[in-house]
């Protein structure tokens, strides 16, 4: 049976256009595909909690400034289970670059006492669970917002990172890892207490040759 390959190469030579990459120094037969996929981490404040403390205690404000555990959510992915994607899996093989569209955010189920931490979101090989680990890098931070709110927003990819988290997407699995640096500063709600849900979507385009497989 003709493939997705085959048929976008007819395509391409009946109609000239339609399946060509925008960009000029792509190979005039690549196609591309776009695909998106959500992930959630849910954050709870007693991860917060410094060892030796009592934080169930009524939050009051701070007399002195108090230093928080980071905190570290892995999350393994698979781009292609979590997408459905016929489409790419017929591509998968013969993906030649990945590109991130937009990232978008939301906070939601928001019952924190305190500003939502800065959520940072970092990207490594699949088997990473510490942002630590070889090959991970920081993609995206989503902003804090304020007590029981919710947010949603779209978050900009730091652009040094953009050629490593294109080769993990390429391989279609890859670990996301949330991470959060917060203290309490004198004069802040201690302890922190509630959750919060931290939504993402990935949009990402995902370009191959269907030459390549000839």
């Amino acid at each position: 049976m003709r493939n997705i390959f085959l048929i976008s190469i007819l395509m391409l030579l009946v109609s000239g256009c339609g399946l060509f990459s925008d960009d000029p120094t792509d190979d005039p037969f690549d196609i591309s595909i776009t695909e998106s996929f959500e992930m959630e981490f849910p954050f709870d404040a007693s991860a917060l909690c410094p060892p030796g403390q009592d934080c169930s205690t009524t939050p009051m404000p701070s007399p002195k400034p108090i230093d928080l555990p980071d905190v570290q959510i892995p999350i393994p992915i698979d781009i292609l289970a979590a997408t459905g994607s016929d489409e790419l899996k017929e591509i998968a093989g013969r993906l030649k670059k990945v590109e991130i569209e937009s990232v978008e955010y939301e906070l939601v189920n928001n019952t924190l006492n305190i500003n939502s931490p800065e959520f940072q979101i970092y990207v490594g090989p699949v088997a990473s669970t510490q942002i630590s680990g070889a090959g991970t890098v920081q993609l995206i931070t989503i902003p804090s917002a304020p007590p029981k709110t919710s947010e949603k927003g779209t978050a900009i990819p730091k652009a040094e990172s953009l050629p490593v988290a294109s080769d993990l997407f390429k391989s279609l699995k890859f670990s996301a890892i949330g991470y959060v640096d917060e203290d309490v500063e004198k004069g802040e709600l201690f302890p922190p207490q509630g959750g919060t849900t931290y939504k993402l979507k990935f949009n990402l385009r995902f370009t191959a040759n269907p030459i390549d497989q000839f």
